[in-house]
């Protein structure tokens, strides 16, 4: 009876490490999945970084500014946009992402609406959210201008408040 126990243990502990076997290879697949896809990832933004600037290269050499303008511009939004290893940043760079979708806008739709964005030059290492802007000034859009017949102004206008203590991002 001895026996028959210590070979059900055993039996266990032989299932038991199988699990434990699958579970490690099971584990080391998903990263070395992980790790694919990430290398995908940073494949195709090298690419369309390289076919941004041939596109700019070739605006310029057409004498194109308005085209070259627009390329610069996507091309920083693509690159702060797939940047996600921080969830704040400096509002400056927020506030030229903002900056950048709203001129995108402004060529689409130039006699709808007018923008300003004012801030105080010393909140622009200030840490915010990353995309807090963008859902503002979508919301802009997306209801400002039902069934008006003047011209939309948009005016972002950030300063401080006495109360609001300052988050600065190190420099």
């Amino acid at each position: 009876q001895e026996l028959a126990v210590i070979r059900t243990r055993f039996e266990e502990m032989a299932d038991h490490m199988n699990d434990l076997i699958n579970d490690v290879y099971v584990a080391k697949l998903k990263q070395k999945e992980a790790e694919l896809e990430a290398l995908t990832n940073q494949i195709n933004p090298h690419f369309l970084y390289n076919v941004f600037q041939l596109i700019q290269a070739k605006a310029v050499l057409a004498d194109n500014l308005e085209i070259e303008e627009m390329i610069q511009a996507l091309s920083r939004m693509m690159r702060y946009t797939m940047e996600r290893k921080r969830e704040r940043v400096p509002l400056g760079e927020e506030l030229a992402y903002t900056d950048d979708y709203l001129m995108f806008y402004k060529k689409r739709f130039s006699s709808m609406f007018t923008y300003e964005i004012i801030c105080d030059p010393e909140l622009s290492d200030c840490l915010t959210c990353k995309f807090i802007l963008q859902p503002v000034v979508e919301n802009c859009f997306m209801y400002g201008m039902e069934g008006i017949d003047r011209v939309l102004k948009i005016r972002l206008d950030i300063r401080e408040e006495a109360e609001v203590r300052r988050d600065r991002h190190p420099r």
